[in-house]
């Protein structure tokens, strides 16, 4: 199952984003046309507000952890590479998709390697 737990973890978060929008959406066209839109359950507010309550206090400790380690400008600008880093996590994990699905039709596999630049020691020293 550790294997699983990545590709797991971003069909969900696919389904929270697209749930997400979806039900905007439809609070919307409801407000819109009903003019006044449908009531929410009790027990989908309370949903809704301990979901508020996680994100901000997940979002809110990204924020001191990296404002501790690099200062209060890369803390604000943690939370939106939060929202940047799921996306990039979505579609490398359709790209995955992709290339297994295609090598299962018999395409061969294809290692794509990061090229990396070091500095010479010699000169990061002087």
């Amino acid at each position: 199952m550790r294997d699983r737990r990545a590709p797991i973890s971003v069909l969900v978060l696919a389904i929270a984003y697209v749930a997400l929008v979806a039900w905007g959406a439809s609070r919307l066209g409801h407000a819109l046309l009903d003019g006044g839109g449908l009531p929410l359950s009790d027990p989908m507010v309370g949903l809704l507000q301990v979901n508020a309550v996680l994100l901000l206090w997940r979002l809110g400790s990204r924020a001191a952890f990296t404002g501790a380690a690099y200062g209060w400008r890369e803390a604000a600008w943690s939370l939106p590479r939060a929202f940047v880093g799921n996306l990039i996590a979505l579609l490398a994990a359709r790209r995955a998709m992709v290339a297994y699905v295609a090598s299962l039709r018999g395409t061969a596999l294809r290692w794509d390697k990061t090229q990396h630049t070091f500095p010479d020691v010699a000169q990061v020293d002087q």
